[in-house]
């Protein structure tokens, strides 16, 4: 398991008891956390405000996904690796893991431009 890698774990709801097996994007390892992003196949059912914290992930057949997925930015996760079990199925490429940290320095502005 590596940075910017996409694989499937169990993940909790928020709030919620429960929770299911989903695809993430992981962030980043130290030492022995991992920090992840769930990502998703729902997009166009979802409010504005919603699309608007959802990087898509362009090729994601080339990332191992089933689907067209996105990142969404508002669910990130740290766990003890120890916790969860990742089954890898991609990665996402060097261009698109500078375009999500574009899109995520940008969030800030694009919900302020929401809210006016």
């Amino acid at each position: 398991m590596n940075t910017s890698d996409i694989g499937f774990c169990y993940v909790s709801f928020k709030g919620a008891e429960g929770g299911k097996r989903r695809p993430v994007f992981i962030l980043s390892i130290m030492e022995s956390e991992v920090t992840f992003f769930s990502i998703s196949s729902k997009y166009a059912s979802k409010s504005a405000y919603i699309r608007a914290q959802y990087f898509e992930i362009v090729d994601w057949r080339g990332a191992g996904l089933p689907k067209a997925s996105w990142i969404d930015i508002d669910s990130k996760r740290t766990m003890d690796i120890s916790d969860v079990s990742f089954d890898l199925v991609g990665t996402l490429p060097p261009s698109a893991v500078n375009d999500l940290a574009d899109f995520i320095e940008s969030y800030p502005a694009r919900i302020a431009t929401m809210r006016q």
